[in-house]
């Protein structure tokens, strides 16, 4: 699966997670405005020179919900309401 993070700055990178159930769809496995953690991330760098953070293993992300003290506070307000979005 593969989607595309957003660091603090707004850099955006894609990112690629294998190994995960290839029953669920991406949706459900990293929904939009999910914040998380890759525990062991590293650069992948493709025949054609793209780059792309590569996690083995869905087990290596951790997801942060609502007010963990990891998300970054600027993000808060804009987690909230994609959480909202996300029930209507």
């Amino acid at each position: 699966m593969t989607t595309i993070a957003e660091d603090e700055n707004g850099e955006v990178e894609l990112v690629e997670i294998y190994n995960q159930d290839g029953h669920r769809s991406p949706a459900s496995i990293m929904p939009e405005g999910q914040v998380f953690i890759v525990k062991e991330p590293y650069f992948k760098t493709a025949s054609d020179g793209a780059a792309s953070i590569r996690v083995d293993d869905v087990s290596d992300v951790i997801f942060l919900e609502g007010e963990d003290d990891r998300i970054p506070e600027n993000w808060r307000p804009r987690i909230g309401l994609l959480a909202r979005r996300s029930l209507d």
